[in-house]
């Protein structure tokens, strides 16, 4: 009896599944042969390394007729064994039909949002971030949502935290290619503008350093320590900074260089002058 060679075997449809020798990872497809027993192993593209890397194995799950009909059933097939399994991390499909997963979005995602932001368009337009940003601030202040709707305690510790990661991280205003900008690129009048802003805001508040919580807060813990003789150390290192200064009447050098609360007695006892324009310190 002849035995028939593999030129005389039919190609065929199938649902194949590819494992692997080393990893548990598997690959789902449907395949239509151009000539029997073709060698195919699979069309990966986003995990394609691993089919070089390790031992791939195909396994023919499933055969279907010839025909037209036959590769709509074997794609169909294939879309239903993928779907339960498309985001799990084993799984190397990354799409079927027209779903995509969850990583391949993620990569679109931050491959267009990259693009925008080079081309400075679609949310990355300083245009439509400006009036975004003030429309949903406004929404915001208005309905007591978002960042407005948060407790101001809370909003003081997620600010720690953010910028405690981000120094931690060397991202944003702490990445290298930010450091120091904000000094380059804003005048000196500016930042004393702002901060006046700032302060005048916090002060109609009551909140930052006009918070008498924060501020009565801050006061005890700078004076938490204590001395053998329950002095406070904070107070007493500040003083004696202070002493240790030096200072001269500008306007009358004869009375010589004294700690600011000494040349004031000194300058009152002559009857001069003792405002703080009428001292410069020298030591």
């Amino acid at each position: 009896m002849a035995i028939l060679g593999k030129s005389f075997m039919q190609p065929r449809i199938y649902i194949y599944k590819v494992t692997f020798e080393e990893i548990p990872d598997w690959y789902w497809g449907a395949h239509k042969e151009s000539e029997f027993d073709d060698g195919y192993l699979g069309s990966p593209t986003t995990h394609a390394w691993k089919w070089e890397f390790y031992t791939p194995y195909l396994q023919i799950c499933e055969v279907f007729p010839y025909t037209d009909e036959g590769w709509k059933e074997a794609c169909d097939t294939e879309n239903r064994c993928i779907k339960p399994d498309l985001n799990n991390p084993l799984c190397l499909n990354e799409h079927y039909g027209g779903f995509m997963s969850l990583e391949v979005c993620r990569q679109a995602g931050r491959t267009g949002g990259n693009s925008c932001l080079e081309k400075q368009v679609g949310w990355h337009d300083p245009e439509v971030k400006s009036d975004a940003g003030k429309k949903g601030g406004a929404t915001n202040a208005k309905n007591k949502t978002g960042v407005c709707g948060i407790a101001i305690d809370e909003r003081r510790e997620n600010g720690r935290k953010g910028g405690i990661t981000a120094f931690e991280e060397s991202v944003g205003v702490f990445a290298p290619e930010n450091l120091g900008k904000g000094g380059r690129n804003v005048s000196k009048d500016d930042c004393i503008a702002r901060g006046k802003k700032a302060a005048e805001t916090n002060r109609q508040n009551r909140t930052a350093f006009f918070d008498l919580a924060i501020q009565k807060q801050g006061t005890t813990a700078a004076h938490s320590k204590k001395d053998d003789e329950g002095k406070s150390i904070h107070a007493k290192k500040v003083g004696k900074i202070a002493f240790s200064q030096k200072w001269m009447d500008p306007d009358h050098p004869e009375l010589g260089a004294h700690n600011a609360g000494n040349l004031v007695r000194v300058q009152k006892a002559k009857g001069l002058p003792h405002g703080k324009e009428n001292r410069r310190r020298v030591g």
